[in-house]
């Protein structure tokens, strides 16, 4: 007996690393050229590809890898476009069964709430990451000091760094979504 996937499971990397495997063997030819034209657009774009196999190390899942690439300037991966498509034809394949919100990012946690709630601490914490990667000349406590002035944040920096370590250990680990 099979166990059914989790509400959620086509927005998880799982599910993307399936896809990217797929496209990358040729699994449907409708969907072939997807590949080659992020390959070709993504050639005028710098080092985009590098993004590409740490997308699981500065987003949560799929959605918000999207929602990070478009900010950056980039033009998402295929298999990012794709785990997305995928989880809005769940959504309306279920008939008003299933929220958004179980589609996307799995059942509210009690206490926690749901995944806006859950994700609003963590943005800074990749906009940090983007930052350090390419910036050799600073280090995180300047990037850090620099970033808190633009936006105008008043929190104590070292206890935010101490937060940016764990989050990015795990990262690091890849026990964000295995």
């Amino acid at each position: 007996m099979t166990t059914p996937k989790k509400n959620n499971y086509h927005n998880t990397w799982h599910h993307a690393r399936e896809l990217r495997a797929n496209l990358q063997t040729g699994f449907n030819p409708y969907l072939d050229g997807l590949e080659g034209t992020w390959k070709a657009i993504a050639s005028h774009q710098g080092d985009i590809t590098a993004l590409r196999t740490d997308d699981e190390k500065i987003a949560d899942n799929p959605l918000s890898a999207f929602s990070f690439y478009l900010q950056a300037g980039y033009y998402p991966p295929p298999e990012i476009l794709l785990a997305i498509d995928s989880a809005f034809i769940q959504y309306k394949s279920n008939a008003g069964e299933l929220e958004l919100e179980d589609v996307f990012f799995g059942h509210r946690k009690k206490g926690v709430g749901n995944y806006a709630a859950r994700e609003s601490g963590q943005s800074f914490y990749r906009l940090l990451y983007l930052i350090d990667r390419h910036d050799d000349t600073k280090g995180l406590t300047q990037i850090t000091e620099e970033l808190f002035l633009e936006f105008s944040i008043d929190r104590d920096i070292d206890s935010f760094l101490r937060g940016y370590r764990r989050w990015k250990g795990h990262r690091d680990t890849g026990s964000a979504d295995t």
